[in-house]
């Protein structure tokens, strides 16, 4: 082949590796992480739009950072033992402990609900701190966690906790005085109250303002995750930017709208 051919010839093969390696080159894949969920109106439910205001929230703020996520509904104990075994990467909707610390790295607030501590209104407790419920009995849904102050008195044999297994167990154990106070999320016990029971039936409630500051809740991953740390963070920007440009306050208030 004469040399003035060599390397226009050169050049169209290299030309043509290139164009054939873009072309069959498989598409960086996306990144996905795997969240176990349980059910908890009006921010979290399979029956709500987007799986509800809370997970809306997860899954925009991990898209911020081009995180893709898949949920898995479990009962909550469970979804918390799963993650914490690595089945899954991460459970959100969890308050604070320093039980939950010790095995789960936990993000920036999800969220913010104040609590409500529910009574029969003839069984009113008039108080002002935990120590006012020594000898008294309360529920908490499996796996949830009833605060610091009302675990120590549990823990010290004044104040008799019972698991249930769902919220309407709970409220139908405390209207047959199975039980002399809830301890819950104000809206989450507005919600049941209003979708659950009857209106004769909530004449018989009384709700008051708890006695403690807000919870805070949080996505949690396990500390054994090896990209625990980087998905926190990634969450964490995503869940700022949310924030910052007034989505994070529209997605959350449709719990609000739910109820009214």
């Amino acid at each position: 082949m004469p040399d003035t051919m060599k390397w226009p010839f050169a050049f169209a093969l290299a030309t043509a590796a290139v164009v054939q390696a873009y072309l069959f080159t498989p598409a960086r894949a996306e990144e996905v992480v795997r969240l176990a969920v349980g059910e908890w109106k009006p921010f979290i439910s399979k029956s709500l739009p987007k799986y509800g205001p809370a997970l809306e929230v997860v899954s925009r703020a991990f898209a911020n950072e081009g995180i893709r996520v898949e949920y898995t509904f479990r009962p909550w104990k469970r979804a918390m033992v799963m993650t914490k075994r690595g089945k899954f990467d991460g459970t959100p909707g969890w308050v604070f402990s320093d039980e939950r610390a010790l095995d789960f790295d936990y993000s920036d607030s999800l969220l913010t609900q104040k609590d409500s501590i529910i009574f029969r209104r003839d069984n009113l407790i008039d108080f002002k701190s935990a120590a006012d419920f020594s000898g008294k009995r309360t529920l908490t849904l499996i796996g949830s966690y009833i605060g610091d102050e009302f675990n120590k008195l549990a823990e010290s044999g004044l104040l008799a906790v019972k698991e249930t297994r769902t919220y309407s167990q709970m409220f139908k154990m405390l209207l047959n005085k199975e039980t002399d106070f809830l301890y819950l999320s104000e809206l989450v016990s507005t919600h049941i109250m209003k979708s659950e029971l009857s209106q004769h039936q909530r004449d018989k409630i009384v709700a008051k303002d708890s006695f403690r500051n807000p919870h805070t809740y949080h996505l949690l991953v396990s500390k054994k995750s090896m990209n625990g740390k980087r998905l926190l963070k990634a969450f964490n920007s995503g869940l700022r930017k949310l924030r910052t440009n007034g989505a994070y306050d529209l997605i959350i208030s449709k719990a609000y709208l739910q109820d009214r």
